[in-house]
Protein backbone atom coordinates (compact mmCIF):
# COMPACT_ATOMS: atom_id res chain seq x y z
CA UNK A 1 0.00 0.00 0.00
CA UNK A 2 2.35 2.54 1.46
CA UNK A 3 4.58 1.32 -2.33
CA UNK A 4 1.63 2.20 -4.11
CA UNK A 5 1.20 5.76 -2.76
CA UNK A 6 4.18 6.62 -3.25
CA UNK A 7 4.32 5.61 -6.83
CA UNK A 8 0.83 7.36 -7.23
CA UNK A 9 3.22 10.80 -5.65
CA UNK A 10 6.15 10.66 -8.24
CA UNK A 11 3.31 10.28 -11.09
CA UNK A 12 1.60 13.39 -9.86
CA UNK A 13 5.10 15.04 -9.82
CA UNK A 14 6.59 14.06 -13.42
CA UNK A 15 5.86 16.09 -16.13
CA UNK A 16 5.18 12.71 -18.35
CA UNK A 17 3.92 9.21 -16.48
CA UNK A 18 7.20 7.03 -16.52
CA UNK A 19 5.46 4.14 -18.10
CA UNK A 20 3.97 5.39 -21.01
CA UNK A 21 4.04 2.03 -23.09
CA UNK A 22 4.48 2.54 -26.57
CA UNK A 23 8.01 1.03 -28.54
CA UNK A 24 9.06 2.20 -32.20
CA UNK A 25 8.36 -0.96 -34.14
CA UNK A 26 11.34 -3.28 -35.52
CA UNK A 27 11.72 -2.92 -39.81
CA UNK A 28 10.11 -6.09 -40.35
CA UNK A 29 6.92 -4.92 -39.01
CA UNK A 30 7.06 -0.94 -39.96
CA UNK A 31 8.55 -2.05 -43.61
CA UNK A 32 5.54 -4.81 -43.98
CA UNK A 33 4.81 -4.44 -47.53
CA UNK A 34 1.14 -5.27 -47.06
CA UNK A 35 0.93 -1.95 -44.81
CA UNK A 36 -1.80 -0.27 -46.95
CA UNK A 37 -1.89 4.35 -46.59
CA UNK A 38 -4.04 6.71 -46.56
CA UNK A 39 -2.75 8.40 -49.48
CA UNK A 40 -3.08 5.31 -51.26
CA UNK A 41 -6.82 4.84 -51.02
CA UNK A 42 -7.39 8.73 -51.44
CA UNK A 43 -5.53 8.16 -54.47
CA UNK A 44 -7.79 5.41 -55.81
CA UNK A 45 -10.78 6.61 -54.40
CA UNK A 46 -10.94 10.13 -53.85
CA UNK A 47 -12.67 11.95 -50.82
CA UNK A 48 -14.57 15.43 -50.33
CA UNK A 49 -11.65 18.09 -49.71
CA UNK A 50 -11.53 18.14 -45.95
CA UNK A 51 -12.19 21.47 -44.33
CA UNK A 52 -9.12 23.62 -42.42
CA UNK A 53 -10.58 22.60 -39.17
CA UNK A 54 -12.43 19.55 -38.23
CA UNK A 55 -13.43 17.85 -35.02
CA UNK A 56 -14.74 14.43 -34.90
CA UNK A 57 -18.14 14.73 -33.81
CA UNK A 58 -18.21 10.84 -32.52
CA UNK A 59 -14.76 11.13 -31.33
CA UNK A 60 -15.70 14.49 -28.73
CA UNK A 61 -19.03 12.79 -27.44
CA UNK A 62 -17.24 9.65 -26.44
CA UNK A 63 -14.73 11.26 -24.67
CA UNK A 64 -16.94 13.40 -22.68
CA UNK A 65 -18.88 10.43 -22.10
CA UNK A 66 -16.30 8.19 -21.12
CA UNK A 67 -13.06 8.45 -18.95
CA UNK A 68 -9.63 6.73 -19.56
CA UNK A 69 -6.81 6.14 -17.12
CA UNK A 70 -4.04 3.72 -17.84
CA UNK A 71 -3.15 4.79 -14.07
CA UNK A 72 0.35 2.71 -13.38
CA UNK A 73 0.39 -0.01 -16.09
CA UNK A 74 1.61 0.94 -19.37
CA UNK A 75 -1.03 -0.28 -21.82
CA UNK A 76 -1.51 3.10 -23.59
CA UNK A 77 -1.18 1.14 -26.84
CA UNK A 78 -4.95 -0.48 -25.72
CA UNK A 79 -5.89 2.43 -23.98
CA UNK A 80 -5.86 4.53 -27.69
CA UNK A 81 -7.01 1.35 -29.22
CA UNK A 82 -10.23 0.93 -27.49
CA UNK A 83 -11.23 4.63 -27.53
CA UNK A 84 -10.95 4.12 -31.55
CA UNK A 85 -12.77 1.12 -30.94
CA UNK A 86 -15.72 2.76 -28.97
CA UNK A 87 -15.53 5.92 -31.39
CA UNK A 88 -16.79 3.67 -34.61
CA UNK A 89 -18.71 1.77 -32.14
CA UNK A 90 -20.60 5.13 -31.42
CA UNK A 91 -20.88 6.19 -34.85
CA UNK A 92 -22.36 2.54 -36.28
CA UNK A 93 -24.58 1.79 -33.37
CA UNK A 94 -25.35 4.89 -31.81
CA UNK A 95 -23.98 3.15 -28.57
CA UNK A 96 -21.40 4.92 -25.62
CA UNK A 97 -19.42 2.29 -24.39
CA UNK A 98 -16.66 1.14 -23.55
CA UNK A 99 -14.42 -1.63 -25.28
CA UNK A 100 -12.12 -3.39 -22.32
CA UNK A 101 -8.46 -2.10 -22.42
CA UNK A 102 -7.28 -5.15 -20.57
CA UNK A 103 -8.97 -7.41 -23.13
CA UNK A 104 -7.49 -5.30 -25.91
CA UNK A 105 -3.95 -5.57 -24.18
CA UNK A 106 -4.12 -9.47 -23.09
CA UNK A 107 -4.50 -9.99 -27.24
CA UNK A 108 -1.89 -7.69 -28.35
CA UNK A 109 0.61 -9.12 -25.87
CA UNK A 110 -0.54 -13.04 -25.45
CA UNK A 111 -1.69 -13.82 -28.83
CA UNK A 112 -0.04 -11.15 -31.44
CA UNK A 113 3.37 -9.90 -29.62
CA UNK A 114 3.65 -13.32 -27.72
CA UNK A 115 5.75 -11.26 -24.73
CA UNK A 116 5.88 -9.76 -21.58
CA UNK A 117 7.79 -6.76 -22.06
CA UNK A 118 5.94 -3.81 -21.01
CA UNK A 119 4.53 -1.73 -23.68
CA UNK A 120 3.66 -2.67 -27.13
CA UNK A 121 3.70 -1.58 -30.67
CA UNK A 122 0.93 0.62 -32.05
CA UNK A 123 0.28 -2.07 -35.04
CA UNK A 124 -0.60 -4.99 -32.85
CA UNK A 125 -3.69 -3.06 -32.11
CA UNK A 126 -5.60 -3.20 -35.16
CA UNK A 127 -4.11 -6.46 -35.62
CA UNK A 128 -5.42 -7.68 -32.10
CA UNK A 129 -9.19 -5.82 -33.17
CA UNK A 130 -9.46 -7.32 -36.42
CA UNK A 131 -9.24 -10.72 -35.15
CA UNK A 132 -10.85 -10.77 -31.62
CA UNK A 133 -12.48 -7.40 -31.72
CA UNK A 134 -12.95 -6.74 -28.21
CA UNK A 135 -16.00 -7.00 -25.05
CA UNK A 136 -16.88 -4.36 -23.56
CA UNK A 137 -16.00 -3.34 -20.07
CA UNK A 138 -18.80 -4.07 -18.22
CA UNK A 139 -18.46 -7.43 -19.53
CA UNK A 140 -14.73 -8.04 -18.94
CA UNK A 141 -13.93 -5.09 -16.26
CA UNK A 142 -10.07 -3.78 -16.67
CA UNK A 143 -8.56 -4.83 -13.22
CA UNK A 144 -5.35 -1.80 -13.07
CA UNK A 145 -4.74 -3.52 -9.00
CA UNK A 146 -3.44 -6.70 -11.03
CA UNK A 147 0.55 -6.46 -11.40
CA UNK A 148 1.01 -6.23 -15.35
CA UNK A 149 2.06 -10.13 -16.02
CA UNK A 150 -1.56 -10.68 -14.83
CA UNK A 151 -2.67 -7.54 -16.40
CA UNK A 152 -1.84 -9.22 -20.05
CA UNK A 153 -3.21 -12.84 -19.43
CA UNK A 154 -5.85 -13.78 -22.57
CA UNK A 155 -6.69 -17.03 -19.94
CA UNK A 156 -8.50 -13.99 -17.73
CA UNK A 157 -11.04 -14.01 -20.42
CA UNK A 158 -13.87 -16.36 -20.31
CA UNK A 159 -14.46 -17.76 -23.96
CA UNK A 160 -17.93 -16.90 -23.67
CA UNK A 161 -16.70 -13.56 -23.07
CA UNK A 162 -14.24 -12.88 -25.64
CA UNK A 163 -17.01 -14.47 -28.45
CA UNK A 164 -19.46 -11.53 -27.31
CA UNK A 165 -16.00 -9.11 -28.28
CA UNK A 166 -16.16 -10.42 -31.61
CA UNK A 167 -18.91 -8.54 -32.13
CA UNK A 168 -16.37 -4.98 -32.44
CA UNK A 169 -14.20 -6.96 -34.87
CA UNK A 170 -12.96 -4.34 -37.29
CA UNK A 171 -13.02 -4.89 -41.03
CA UNK A 172 -10.26 -2.74 -42.37
CA UNK A 173 -7.39 -0.34 -41.94
CA UNK A 174 -4.78 2.06 -43.34
CA UNK A 175 -1.97 3.76 -41.96
CA UNK A 176 -1.17 7.76 -42.01
CA UNK A 177 2.46 8.83 -41.85
CA UNK A 178 3.95 10.04 -39.59
CA UNK A 179 3.58 13.92 -40.10
CA UNK A 180 0.54 16.02 -39.55
CA UNK A 181 -0.70 16.13 -43.51
CA UNK A 182 -1.40 12.58 -43.30
CA UNK A 183 -2.77 12.39 -39.64
CA UNK A 184 -5.31 15.44 -40.83
CA UNK A 185 -6.12 13.10 -43.89
CA UNK A 186 -6.81 10.15 -41.80
CA UNK A 187 -8.76 12.08 -39.44
CA UNK A 188 -11.26 14.09 -42.30
CA UNK A 189 -11.43 10.39 -44.13
CA UNK A 190 -11.23 7.72 -41.71
CA UNK A 191 -14.37 5.94 -40.85
CA UNK A 192 -14.64 6.85 -37.06
CA UNK A 193 -12.46 10.05 -38.12
CA UNK A 194 -10.43 9.29 -35.24
CA UNK A 195 -6.90 8.24 -35.71
CA UNK A 196 -4.35 6.12 -33.18
CA UNK A 197 -0.68 7.21 -33.02
CA UNK A 198 2.07 7.44 -31.35
CA UNK A 199 4.67 10.40 -29.90
CA UNK A 200 8.29 10.45 -28.54
CA UNK A 201 7.81 12.85 -25.22
CA UNK A 202 10.18 14.06 -22.49
CA UNK A 203 9.00 17.59 -21.47
CA UNK A 204 6.89 19.65 -19.22
CA UNK A 205 3.69 20.48 -20.77
CA UNK A 206 1.69 17.34 -21.50
CA UNK A 207 0.66 18.16 -17.97
CA UNK A 208 -0.59 21.86 -19.23
CA UNK A 209 -1.68 20.31 -22.97
CA UNK A 210 0.35 22.56 -24.84
CA UNK A 211 2.96 20.37 -25.31
CA UNK A 212 6.05 21.17 -27.14
CA UNK A 213 8.35 18.28 -28.82
CA UNK A 214 11.68 17.27 -26.80
CA UNK A 215 15.03 18.63 -27.28
CA UNK A 216 17.29 16.76 -28.83
CA UNK A 217 19.36 15.78 -25.91
CA UNK A 218 16.39 14.57 -23.86
CA UNK A 219 15.68 11.13 -23.04
CA UNK A 220 12.15 10.12 -24.88
CA UNK A 221 9.57 7.57 -24.36
CA UNK A 222 6.91 6.14 -26.37
CA UNK A 223 3.05 6.98 -25.78
CA UNK A 224 0.06 6.08 -27.89
CA UNK A 225 -2.52 8.83 -28.31
CA UNK A 226 -5.86 9.06 -30.08
CA UNK A 227 -6.07 12.11 -32.96
CA UNK A 228 -9.59 13.43 -32.22
CA UNK A 229 -9.31 17.02 -34.96
CA UNK A 230 -7.21 19.35 -36.17
CA UNK A 231 -6.78 22.96 -36.57
CA UNK A 232 -4.82 25.01 -39.71
CA UNK A 233 -1.64 24.82 -37.17
CA UNK A 234 -2.16 22.23 -34.97
CA UNK A 235 -3.49 18.88 -34.22
CA UNK A 236 -5.27 17.99 -31.19
CA UNK A 237 -5.23 14.59 -29.03
CA UNK A 238 -7.01 12.42 -26.36
CA UNK A 239 -4.40 11.08 -23.69
CA UNK A 240 -5.31 8.23 -21.08
CA UNK A 241 -4.02 10.26 -18.17
CA UNK A 242 -6.65 11.00 -16.30
CA UNK A 243 -9.09 14.28 -17.10
CA UNK A 244 -6.65 17.13 -15.36
CA UNK A 245 -3.29 16.15 -17.58
CA UNK A 246 -3.86 18.65 -20.23
CA UNK A 247 -6.21 21.44 -22.22
CA UNK A 248 -10.01 21.50 -21.89
CA UNK A 249 -11.23 22.33 -25.49
CA UNK A 250 -14.75 24.04 -25.73
CA UNK A 251 -16.25 23.02 -28.68
CA UNK A 252 -19.18 24.35 -31.07
CA UNK A 253 -21.59 22.24 -33.71
CA UNK A 254 -21.04 22.68 -37.63
CA UNK A 255 -24.45 21.86 -38.94
CA UNK A 256 -23.37 20.08 -42.42
CA UNK A 257 -27.35 19.10 -42.76
CA UNK A 258 -30.47 17.89 -40.31
CA UNK A 259 -28.01 14.60 -39.58
CA UNK A 260 -24.45 15.61 -39.77
CA UNK A 261 -22.73 17.95 -37.93
CA UNK A 262 -18.96 18.16 -36.57
CA UNK A 263 -17.18 20.68 -34.06
CA UNK A 264 -14.75 23.44 -34.15
CA UNK A 265 -13.31 25.25 -31.45
CA UNK A 266 -15.07 28.00 -29.88
CA UNK A 267 -15.38 29.83 -26.49
CA UNK A 268 -16.45 28.70 -23.20
CA UNK A 269 -19.79 31.17 -23.25
CA UNK A 270 -21.04 30.32 -27.04
CA UNK A 271 -19.96 26.06 -27.19
CA UNK A 272 -22.26 23.18 -26.98
CA UNK A 273 -19.42 20.85 -25.25
CA UNK A 274 -16.61 20.37 -23.66
CA UNK A 275 -13.87 17.91 -23.65
CA UNK A 276 -10.76 17.43 -21.12
CA UNK A 277 -7.76 15.87 -20.99
CA UNK A 278 -6.61 17.06 -24.32
CA UNK A 279 -3.09 17.44 -25.71
CA UNK A 280 -2.43 20.59 -28.64
CA UNK A 281 0.70 19.64 -31.07
CA UNK A 282 2.13 22.08 -32.35
CA UNK A 283 3.91 22.79 -35.63
CA UNK A 284 7.22 22.32 -34.10
CA UNK A 285 5.85 18.65 -33.40
CA UNK A 286 5.26 18.02 -37.14
CA UNK A 287 8.77 16.08 -36.95
CA UNK A 288 8.95 12.16 -37.68
CA UNK A 289 12.06 11.66 -35.31
CA UNK A 290 9.18 12.52 -32.57
CA UNK A 291 5.83 11.35 -34.60
CA UNK A 292 5.21 7.62 -35.04
CA UNK A 293 3.07 6.44 -37.79
CA UNK A 294 -0.77 5.65 -37.39
CA UNK A 295 -3.87 4.03 -38.48
CA UNK A 296 -7.88 5.20 -38.40
CA UNK A 297 -10.45 2.37 -39.74
CA UNK A 298 -11.36 1.68 -43.21
CA UNK A 299 -12.63 -0.51 -45.47
CA UNK A 300 -9.97 -0.28 -48.19
CA UNK A 301 -11.69 -0.31 -51.78
CA UNK A 302 -10.74 -3.24 -54.46
CA UNK A 303 -7.78 -1.04 -56.06
CA UNK A 304 -5.64 -1.28 -52.76
CA UNK A 305 -6.97 -4.31 -50.93
CA UNK A 306 -5.02 -7.02 -52.95
CA UNK A 307 -2.09 -5.67 -51.59
CA UNK A 308 -2.83 -6.77 -48.02
CA UNK A 309 -3.74 -10.15 -48.98
CA UNK A 310 -1.94 -13.16 -48.81
CA UNK A 311 -1.43 -16.22 -50.87
CA UNK A 312 -0.74 -19.80 -50.71
CA UNK A 313 1.92 -22.17 -52.58
CA UNK A 314 -0.45 -25.35 -53.21
CA UNK A 315 1.23 -28.10 -55.16
CA UNK A 316 -1.18 -30.38 -57.51
CA UNK A 317 -1.28 -33.59 -58.13
CA UNK A 318 1.36 -33.34 -61.24
CA UNK A 319 3.75 -31.66 -58.78
CA UNK A 320 3.50 -27.93 -60.62
CA UNK A 321 3.42 -25.01 -58.50
CA UNK A 322 0.01 -23.28 -58.25
CA UNK A 323 -0.82 -20.59 -56.06
CA UNK A 324 -4.47 -19.48 -54.29
CA UNK A 325 -5.17 -16.58 -52.79
CA UNK A 326 -7.49 -17.42 -49.73
CA UNK A 327 -9.53 -14.96 -48.42
CA UNK A 328 -12.10 -15.71 -45.13
CA UNK A 329 -11.75 -19.40 -45.76
CA UNK A 330 -12.81 -18.95 -49.22
CA UNK A 331 -9.71 -20.40 -51.57
CA UNK A 332 -9.44 -18.55 -55.18
CA UNK A 333 -6.81 -19.79 -57.86
CA UNK A 334 -4.91 -16.98 -58.66
CA UNK A 335 -3.92 -16.29 -62.74
CA UNK A 336 -1.20 -14.69 -62.61
CA UNK A 337 -0.04 -12.69 -66.23
CA UNK A 338 3.61 -12.54 -64.48
CA UNK A 339 5.89 -15.43 -64.78
CA UNK A 340 6.37 -16.56 -61.31
CA UNK A 341 10.07 -17.06 -61.51
CA UNK A 342 10.19 -14.16 -63.48
CA UNK A 343 8.16 -12.45 -60.37
CA UNK A 344 11.13 -13.69 -58.25
CA UNK A 345 13.78 -12.38 -59.80
CA UNK A 346 12.12 -8.64 -59.76
CA UNK A 347 11.22 -9.35 -56.19
CA UNK A 348 7.81 -9.04 -56.79
CA UNK A 349 7.20 -12.30 -54.89
CA UNK A 350 8.03 -12.79 -51.54
CA UNK A 351 6.77 -15.32 -48.31
CA UNK A 352 6.19 -15.08 -45.12
CA UNK A 353 8.82 -16.51 -42.27
CA UNK A 354 7.56 -16.29 -39.16
CA UNK A 355 6.45 -12.97 -38.06
CA UNK A 356 9.01 -11.50 -40.44
CA UNK A 357 8.02 -10.78 -44.37
CA UNK A 358 11.95 -11.13 -46.46
CA UNK A 359 12.27 -10.55 -50.44
CA UNK A 360 12.24 -14.22 -51.86
CA UNK A 361 15.06 -15.43 -53.30
CA UNK A 362 14.55 -16.89 -56.79
CA UNK A 363 16.31 -19.70 -55.59
CA UNK A 364 13.90 -20.71 -52.98
CA UNK A 365 10.61 -20.96 -55.15
CA UNK A 366 11.29 -24.56 -55.79
CA UNK A 367 11.97 -25.10 -52.37
CA UNK A 368 8.81 -23.68 -50.98
CA UNK A 369 6.72 -26.25 -49.36
CA UNK A 370 2.81 -26.57 -49.69
CA UNK A 371 0.96 -23.98 -48.24
CA UNK A 372 3.92 -21.20 -47.26
CA UNK A 373 2.57 -17.67 -47.30
CA UNK A 374 3.27 -15.63 -50.08
CA UNK A 375 2.56 -12.36 -51.54
CA UNK A 376 2.71 -10.86 -54.98
CA UNK A 377 3.91 -7.26 -55.30
CA UNK A 378 2.61 -6.78 -59.28
CA UNK A 379 4.35 -4.41 -61.19
CA UNK A 380 2.93 -1.85 -63.69
CA UNK A 381 2.57 -4.18 -66.31
CA UNK A 382 1.20 -7.40 -64.32
CA UNK A 383 -2.22 -8.24 -63.02
CA UNK A 384 -3.74 -10.76 -61.00
CA UNK A 385 -6.77 -12.07 -61.69
CA UNK A 386 -9.59 -14.47 -59.42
Amino acid sequence: MFHKLIQNILLWNSPIPKKSGLFRSPNYIAQDPRRVYIDEILAAVPGIARPNEFFSRYAVEHIASLEYSQKSIPCCVAEAGSRVAGTLEYKEKNSLRKPSVQALMAYIKSRIERNTREGAYLESSPKALIKWGSPFEREFASDYSLDWKEFIKDVRIPIEIEKRGYRLKIKGYAFVHDNFNSIKDGIWNGEGNIVQGGVRLSREGWRKGDVKKPEASEKTTGHSIDYIGYDKSNIYAVNSWREDWGLTLYLKKVIIDKNNYYYKIGDPSGTNIAIKGIARLGPDYNDPEFLHEGYTFMDLPDEVALKTKMYQLIRDPNNSKEVYAVDNGKRHHVVNKFSLIQGALLNHWIYKEGDSIPVMDPKQWNFLVEGTEILFLPPDNATIEF
